[in-house]
């Protein structure tokens, strides 16, 4: 959901609260000053009335208006006063509630009390009264809604536009790419921070990148002489007369020697796929895994390792052949090397996924880390590391994902298209 839309829906939702408490106030408002103006009326014909008495004198005073009445009072009033009075009662006319108001002064003229008392009906503001009041709300309502939608997505357009070139910016960077991404100076703070922020993060990423790649190249570059060096003197002196132990020591360097070589080549190999641009044609992945099975036929019935497969027919992807091969043989060998003592490996083909199985012990690190650089399972392994991490990058290359799991005994590594 884009930011505008749910600035529309925040806003929307406070003015349904906001509407609903303006209601209640207005309504309440409304009603007390329709009491107040009542009493008001009714304190004014009081006043006339007061002020007709004093000067007409009437001994028998009687009200013109039909609501008030004039009472002499036989006690005499120490000062002026006024009363207001209110209940609600039943209105027979009307057959509904009313607030029946009085109002009553109490005033002395030329020694003699009065008393003038008048009353009006106040209707309570319900029915098409409150109707009306909450109509004119909900329509106003309605008109300030459309028109923060219509503002909000025009104005959006004008104000978000920086946000959103900084998105695609963001969604168009790539380490290993030229960097000519244009941040726009534009008049928000905010967003002139943050398109300084996200530009020299880019370009710092873009050194570390350059510095890594330039460092891993010359390390492979300057290594690879001192090891075939190295290699080709051991091979000299394992020719030579040699005794047990050196001959077991020049075993272990070879060993390591041709294991530091292995490890050179796959960070070689990991950089290059950091820089690739995948080349991908459409293959019968169905014949490719066959392929690989017969290929590693051998090993297993060297190892006494029972294979059995599940290949369906004429699978066909869009991939890399090439990388898709280094993908099982490092997949097999894997699954061969860390067989245990029940030796079974299991191929699934489907035409969502590719599984390899084998039995194996329970995995002594965290098997959420095993697709990373230098993590490995079995530390007597003359692995390097890193097969696995060259799986995932090539995997995710092509779009696919890679999953490990461990169950009842087997190791599982799926692979979905």
């Amino acid at each position: 959901m884009r930011l505008s839309q749910k600035f529309t829906i925040s806003f929307t939702a406070i003015s349904v609260l906001v509407l609903l408490l303006a209601i209640t106030i207005n309504y309440l408002a409304i009603d007390r000053a329709s009491f107040q103006n009542n009493i008001s009326k009714l304190l004014h014909i009081n006043q006339l009335v007061k002020k007709d008495i004093k000067h007409n004198h009437f001994k028998n005073p009687k009200s013109k208006l039909l609501h008030t009445n004039i009472y002499r009072l036989e006690q005499q009033l120490s000062k002026d006063y006024h009363v207001v009075k209110s209940q609600n009662i039943w209105n027979k006319d009307l057959q509904t509630e009313v607030t029946r108001i009085e109002v009553t002064h109490f005033f002395r003229h030329s020694n003699q009390s009065y008393k003038v008392s008048s009353s009006r009906d106040h209707l309570l503001l319900e029915g098409n009264y409150f109707t009306g009041i909450i109509m004119v709300f909900l329509w106003t309502f309605v008109f300030l809604i459309m028109l923060v939608v219509v503002l909000t997505t025009v104005i959006s357009v004008y104000l978000l536009d920086p946000f959103y070139k900084a998105l695609i910016n963001i969604s168009n960077f790539r380490v290993n790419q030229p960097f000519d991404k244009d941040f726009k100076a534009n008049t928000t703070f905010e967003f002139t921070q943050l398109n300084t922020f996200l530009e020299q993060m880019m370009r710092q990423s873009q050194t570390d990148y350059n510095l890594l790649k330039e460092f891993t190249e010359n390390a492979s570059h300057e290594l690879q002489t001192p090891i075939a060096v190295m290699q080709a003197k051991v091979d000299l002196l394992m020719q030579t007369t040699l005794d047990a132990d050196q001959a077991q020591s020049l075993g272990i360097i070879s060993k390591e020697l041709d294991k530091l070589s292995r490890t050179k080549a796959a960070l070689t190999t990991l950089m290059k796929l950091e820089q690739l641009t995948l080349d991908k044609t459409p293959v019968n992945f169905t014949t490719q895994v066959r392929q690989k099975v017969a290929h590693f036929e051998d090993l297993t019935e060297i190892k006494n390792i029972v294979c059995t497969t599940a290949i369906a027919q004429d699978i066909v992807l869009d991939l890399n052949p090439q990388l898709m091969d280094m993908v099982l043989n490092n997949l097999f060998s894997n699954a061969i090397n860390h067989n245990n003592t029940q030796k079974k490996i299991h191929i699934k083909l489907t035409t969502t996924h590719l599984e390899i199985s084998n039995t194996g012990d329970a995995p002594h690190v965290d098997p959420t880390h095993f697709f990373k650089r230098f993590t490995k399972n079995d530390t007597n392994t003359d692995s390097s590391g890193i097969g696995l991490s060259i799986v995932q990058k090539i995997i995710h290359l092509h779009n696919f994902e890679i999953y490990y799991t461990y169950d009842t005994g087997m190791h599982h590594i799926k692979i979905k298209f």
